[in-house]
């Protein structure tokens, strides 16, 4: 079960859900490696058959947030949500995520 932060939780109340954890592959010359997921403010295939539009996702309801989490992120990962930020900018990125 994926986590969400208070702060994170405000921001998605805010900006308005439901979420999206997809997890991206950053392709090599011989194998596709998937490194960390991405947080988006968009239910999937909500853009078409995009990059990610035929993959499967699994919806999550975390302190009354829908989360449409990628099925290729192992339902052992302890992932939070968490609000990130940088000069008056803010985001959303997942914690805990361990390639291997």
């Amino acid at each position: 079960m994926v986590k969400i932060s208070p702060e994170a939780k405000e921001y998605i109340a805010r900006k308005g859900g439901p979420i999206t954890l997809t997890l991206p592959n950053a392709p090599n010359c011989c194998v596709s490696v998937p490194i960390e997921p991405q947080v988006e403010f968009l239910k999937p295939g909500a853009l078409g058959k995009g990059i990610y539009g035929d993959r499967q996702y699994l919806l999550e309801k975390t302190d009354g947030v829908e989360i449409y989490v990628d099925t290729r992120i192992p339902d052992n990962a302890d992932l939070t949500v968490a609000l990130q930020g940088l000069f008056g900018r803010k985001w959303l990125a997942v914690e805990g995520w361990k390639l291997f």
